[in-house]
């Protein structure tokens, strides 16, 4: 799990708007979102602003978490990277 960022703001539509820690947001599409006290919060919906100060848009699963959340608040990201398979030795010719 890495940090994500702090709460900037969270928008009218129930969206939360984070200051990017991360100098390529763009890796942490889709990525599960958590608060301190690991739970999960929603995930990486979209990121905007400038390229030298991203913002990342985090759309959360449930509108009873804003509750807790206020600008300031530290968030934490987990994105599970899949493992490429090994090419199948099958079907490699046999020598016949």
């Amino acid at each position: 799990m890495k940090k994500l960022g702090v709460v900037y703001s969270i928008v009218k539509d129930g969206l939360i708007i984070v200051e990017s820690s991360i100098k390529d947001p763009l890796f942490t599409m889709g990525a599960q979102v958590f608060d301190s006290t690991l739970r999960k919060i929603g995930f990486v919906f979209d990121i905007i602003g400038k390229v030298e100060k991203p913002y990342i848009v985090v759309k959360p699963y449930d509108k009873e978490v804003l509750e807790d959340l206020k600008p300031g608040s530290t968030l934490y990201y987990y994105k599970h990277v899949k493992k490429q398979a090994k090419p199948s030795k099958r079907g490699r010719g046999r020598g016949k």
